[in-house]
């Protein structure tokens, strides 16, 4: 992800968590502990809120991740889920002109998003109809998805 980013010359390329209806306890505000968990969590952590919720597991080159962007990151997680979950559509793209970056996103697991962030008209007019850049993105999520493992675990598939 990190070589795709200086390739492609993206503003950031990151992996956001969405733990916004998760039920684990790590990202209810407990830090990680030996299993079972204790019975309620320690009394001065309190559970994240906000974006909070959609922490960044990956962020090239800047970590954590580019804070000025993250509300929009994650509004267009929110708003595009539907996009996002559809097998036949796997990347989706968005172009906020009032901060002229453009997104384009794609769903690499149940919880985990890749976003790749461009700035500029110019950089996104060149990379939205690049096919490198969503031949990248489709192979990451299928990568991480194991589809590939999967495909060839089917009853009559070639191997």
């Amino acid at each position: 992800m990190v070589s795709f980013q200086r390739r492609t010359d993206a503003y950031n390329v990151c992996a956001v968590y969405d733990a916004s209806d998760s039920q684990d306890p790590c990202f209810a505000g407990w830090p990680p502990a030996p299993h079972p968990p204790p019975p309620h969590p320690p009394p001065d952590v309190l559970p994240p809120t906000g974006l909070e919720l959609f922490p960044a597991v990956f962020s090239s080159p800047e970590w954590p991740h580019p804070a000025e962007h993250w509300p929009s990151v994650v509004m267009l997680m929110s708003n595009l889920r539907s996009e996002l979950d559809r097998p036949d559509h796997p990347v989706t793209h968005f172009h906020d002109q009032a901060k002229d970056l453009t997104f384009f996103l794609v769903r690499l697991d149940r919880r985990l998003t890749g976003v790749a962030m461009y700035l500029g008209a110019g950089a996104a007019s060149r990379v939205r109809g690049d096919p490198a850049v969503y031949g990248f993105l489709r192979e990451a999520a299928a990568t991480l998805r194991c589809s590939s493992t999967f495909a060839r675990l089917k009853p009559g598939a070639a191997t």
